[in-house]
């Protein structure tokens, strides 16, 4: 859902349920798809505000209240467009690494497995792109490659 007020945007991302989930995104800085849509919005030289709206608790998920007055933010008030900008670097740079591993032909299979061996292969680069998950996924055919699977 997208709110105007004058200049000013706004981006509310309805879900259906979530609060935890998506409060941790919010705490921790990782919520890449408002990133996205605030970035996307016209105009594109401004950051829009963004809110999860959580439709199972009736509840509103803000990172300040410059637009959202009456709501708690999940942290400290904290400047979103400071948030973005970091974020959205972080996004840039993971993709351009993947690029060129794709480029090298080297492909990676990140599972509970695996990740301390890529982590201590790739060191200190990690530090600069987002957060690379150290579980299984769910559902990953891919592990069968490594004998990770039998």
């Amino acid at each position: 859902m997208v709110l105007k007020r004058g200049e000013e945007r706004a981006i509310i991302d309805l879900k259906w349920r979530g609060k935890a989930r998506h409060t941790n995104l919010l705490s921790s800085g990782e919520d890449i798809q408002l990133a996205l849509y605030a970035k996307l919005l016209e105009p594109a030289s401004t950051w829009a505000h963004t809110a999860y709206f959580i439709i199972e608790k009736g509840q509103l998920l803000v990172r300040n209240t410059r637009a959202f007055s009456g709501v708690q933010p999940v942290l400290d008030e904290l400047d979103h467009e400071g948030v973005y900008e970091a974020l959205l670097e972080k996004i840039n740079a993971t993709y351009q690494w993947r690029l060129q591993q794709l480029e090298n032909g080297e492909v990676e299979i990140r599972c509970e497995y695996t990740h301390q061996d890529l982590e201590d292969h790739y060191g200190e680069v990690l530090l600069e792109l987002l957060e690379m998950k150290t579980t299984d996924a769910f559902f990953d055919d891919y592990q069968v490659l490594i004998g990770a699977l039998s």
